[in-house]
C-alpha cells in the first residue's frame, strides 16, 4: 500500500523544503545529472512535485499521491497515478528511469526495480538517488524518523550548516546523498 498520506496532507510543505534548502537541492540536482544519460525519453518514478524531473526535461512521472501529482502537473509534467511496483506503461517504453529519494517509501523495492527494468528499452539506464543510511546524516534522520513527516533530507553536512554549494564527488562513504546508475542489458 503506497505511503501517500504524509504527501497528500503536506504536499506544499514538502515542496517548500527545496526553496528553504537551495544549496542542498542544487547539489542533489548536480549529482543526479552526472548519472543521467544525455538524451532519451525518461520516466521519474515517485516524481513527487516534479523538482527533479523538470530540470532534466523528463516529461513523465509516476506518483501515487494525488496532491503531489497536482504540483507536478502545475510544473508541466505528465504526472500519472501509479506506484513503482506497478508501472502503468508498456514494456520497453523509456530510455531511462529515475528514482530520487523514493526507495525508502516503496513497499517492494525488488519488484519496483523489476518494473523499471521492464519499462526500459534495451540498453536503458536506471538512476537511483538516496540518502545513505550509514552516513552521519542518514543516522541522524534514522534517529529522528519518528519526528519527521517525510524522512527526507540530504548531502554532506547537517542542513543548518549548509550555507553554500556542496561538492559532488565520485565514490561513496563520504557524503550522504548517493546516486547510482545501472544499465539494462539483454533483449526484451
Amino acid at each position: 500500500m503506497p505511503k501517500t498520506a504524509p504527501f497528500d496532507e503536506h504536499a506544499v510543505t514538502y515542496d517548500d523544503w527545496f526553496e528553504q534548502h537551495p544549496f542542498v537541492y542544487e547539489a542533489e540536482v548536480r549529482a543526479v545529472g552526472k548519472a543521467l544519460p544525455g538524451r532519451g525519453r525518461g520516466l521519474e518514478i515517485g516524481v513527487g512535485s516534479g523538482r527533479f524531473a523538470v530540470p532534466f526535461g523528463i516529461g513523465t512521472g509516476v506518483e501515487p499521491s494525488e496532491k503531489m501529482r497536482d504540483l507536478a502537473r502545475a510544473r508541466g509534467l505528465d504526472a500519472v497515478r501509479g506506484t513503482g511496483e506497478r508501472l502503468p506503461f508498456a514494456d520497453g517504453t523509456f530510455d531511462f528511469a529515475l528514482f530520487v529519494t523514493t526507495i525508502c517509501f516503496l513497499d517492494d523495492i525488488e519488484r519496483s526495480f523489476r518494473e523499471a527494468h521492464r519499462i526500459l528499452r534495451r540498453a536503458g539506464t536506471i538512476v537511483v538517488g538516496f540518502v545513505e543510511k550509514n552516513s552521519p546524516l542518514g543516522k541522524e534522520y534514522e534517529e529522528r524518523k519518528a519526528e519527521s513527516v517525510f524522512y527526507h533530507e540530504a548531502v554532506f553536512k547537517p542542513l543548518k550548516k549548509i550555507t553554500a554549494g556542496e561538492p559532488v564527488a565520485k565514490g561513496h562513504g563520504r557524503g550522504s546523498f548517493l546516486v547510482i546508475r545501472g544499465r539494462r542489458e539483454g533483449i526484451m
